[in-house]
């Protein structure tokens, strides 16, 4: 096949071919997969630079279970964490950040979402979805005037597209931007929920519906902003109190007549719902990266356990029921792991729509790391249920991996209808064709 031809966004099907969604044509892009990438040698040592300064930073500072008691982060932690350069990993070095691939990125999320997952969220809510609007849409001026200041996590960035009654269905959101009488700035009011990073963040990058007029009928299209998270009229609600990641702050976001300027917009009018699902998807990557190492995290801690505990003279590691749950997990540990890095190479291959790739990882992680660590407390035992070991925390905190980012069940049907669609128009048109064999020769005889 031909190269793929270089598109700047995936909102071009017609333009970006997909891996997936080939299959459902009955096509396979073998080049897109094998052979199976590897590194670069500049991948190589960049991981290997990130990886040692992150664990040996993590061994000293980085606490999970004082996180979960405190529910908040220590202060001085986020601050060594951010001189790190961590906050500007994937942000372009142009803009004072690091500038890593896909490949890079994704490796070292999934280090830090093993050390500590509400951690992951906090670095997720701020790079793979908080500035990444900015860093794929933005003007030169909005990443100029953004982007060096989240590299350093002087800003720490938010993602606000869910609402009371809007989630997964963007288009039902009521939040609203009326341009301004002076043409300078727009009005913004509504309510969003479940905002990872609220009471972190100093910038949002906000959703809301701004009226235009169509042919004489006012209609309400979804678009994006940068919006201060410190501007007048701007207001947090309580933290959430949660079941696991407690460390992360999640909160409300009320917006009551708040003015963003005209050039805050990030991209046209109109555009916000394919910012939205263009963002979510390079997202969803890392949050199956940091599943697959968190489940290989917390079965060490069972494989321990198991060698250790004795029962009717021999180590429950030697029953074949401990051994099934051990080996199943370490397959599809090895199976996500393979995915996320065949993904994270088209990512950096570029022209390719991963879309549904991106989905199938999110899954497969978020169900592997919560069976995990459902198999690893069963193998602890009565252990395993006392906060005094890691197993309960971590299957607290794996929990939400299966709801947020789309749940799973949301991008099970994202995978089949977006796979569907064009074969579905094709038998629509060989139908019609049917209905006038003769002079359709060409459809029916193509099919």
């Amino acid at each position: 096949m031909t190269e793929p031809q270089q598109s700047p966004h995936l909102a071009a099907p017609d333009v970006n071919p997909s891996f997936t969604k080939g299959i459902f044509l009955g096509t396979i892009y073998e080049d897109f997969v094998f052979p199976f990438p590897r590194p670069t040698q500049e991948d190589q040592e960049s991981l290997r630079m990130i990886l040692d300064s992150f664990r040996a930073f993590a061994a000293s500072h980085i606490d999970p279970r004082r996180h979960d008691h405190e529910g908040a982060f220590p202060p001085d932690m986020l601050q060594g964490l951010h001189a790190l350069g961590i906050m500007g990993l994937n942000i372009p070095a142009e803009y004072g950040g690091f500038g890593a691939s896909a490949i890079v990125f994704n490796r070292v999320f999934g280090e830090v979402g093993a050390t500590d997952p509400a951690l992951a969220v906090y670095l997720g809510a701020h790079e793979s979805i908080g500035c990444k609007g900015i860093i794929l849409f933005g003007t030169d001026e909005q990443k100029k005037k953004y982007l060096p200041r989240c590299a350093t996590g002087e800003l720490v960035a938010a993602f606000c597209l869910t609402e009371p009654g809007s989630g997964s269905d963007a288009q039902a959101m009521q939040t609203t931007a009326v341009p301004g009488a002076d043409g300078k700035s727009y009005l913004l009011n509504g309510t969003k929920m479940w905002i990872s990073n609220a009471g972190y963040a100093s910038i949002f990058t906000l959703f809301a519906k701004v009226p235009i007029s169509v042919n004489g009928e006012i209609k309400h299209r979804v678009t994006a902003f940068i919006v201060d998270a410190h501007a007048p009229g701007v207001r947090l609600g309580a933290p959430e109190k949660k079941m696991g990641i407690k460390a992360s702050d999640t909160r409300a976001v009320f917006f009551e007549n708040v003015a963003v300027p005209v050039e805050d917009r990030l991209g046209d009018v109109g555009q916000g719902f394919k910012i939205a699902l263009e963002v979510l998807n390079s997202g969803r990557l890392g949050l199956a990266c940091g599943s697959a190492h968190g489940a290989r995290t917390i079965m060490r801690h069972a494989l321990q356990h198991a060698k250790n505990r004795t029962q009717f003279g021999k180590p429950i590691g030697s029953f074949e029921m401990i051994q099934r749950k051990v080996a199943e997990n370490a397959a599809e540990c090895y199976a996500v792991d393979a995915a996320c890095f065949v993904t994270s190479a088209m990512i950096d291959r570029g022209g390719i729509d991963y879309s549904l790739e991106t989905a199938a990882c999110k899954v497969a992680g978020a169900e592997l790391v919560f069976r995990a660590d459902s198999d690893a407390m069963q193998i602890a035992g009565g252990i395993g249920y006392s906060a005094e070991y890691p197993y309960e925390q971590a299957l607290r905190d794996s929990r939400i991996n299966l709801i947020f980012e789309g749940t799973d069940e949301v991008l099970r049907m994202l995978i089949a209808l977006s796979g569907l669609q064009q074969p579905g128009e094709r038998l629509r048109a060989l139908g019609k064709a049917f209905q006038n064999p003769l002079g359709s020769l060409g459809i029916i005889g193509s099919y």
